[in-house]
């Protein structure tokens, strides 16, 4: 049932991305509109800049000490030992899952 509600929901945001992108198509034909033009402008770079200032510096106050130590946690527990276990069976080696099942016992009493 979630899993089917979540497909759901994942195909509204599909279906919206299809829809702007078929809508900046029949803009460019009919309109004689470019993406490239409109996103080199002068005008709309000053605009992005502004934005990116913006966000960042709101980033580094308020959200830069919350997200950090949950970027590290996962760099340093899961993406390491994810690329290891990687380059481990790249090799040809044991890897930890490996390691692990060993030394479980199944009892099917």
């Amino acid at each position: 049932m979630i899993y089917t509600q979540n497909m759901a929901g994942n195909r509204g945001s599909i279906k919206w991305i299809i829809l702007i992108i078929l809508g900046i198509i029949i803009a460019s034909y009919f309109f004689d509109f470019s993406v490239q033009d409109a996103v080199e402008d002068e005008q709309t770079q000053e605009n992005f800049s502004y934005i990116k200032s913006h966000f960042l510096n709101f980033y580094n106050l308020y959200l830069q000490n919350f997200t950090e130590p949950i970027i590290n946690f996962f760099n340093e527990y899961i993406w390491s030992v994810f690329i290891e276990n990687m380059e481990n069976v790249q090799n040809g080696e044991t890897t930890v899952f490996d390691e692990a099942a060993a030394n479980v016992t199944i009892n099917y009493n």
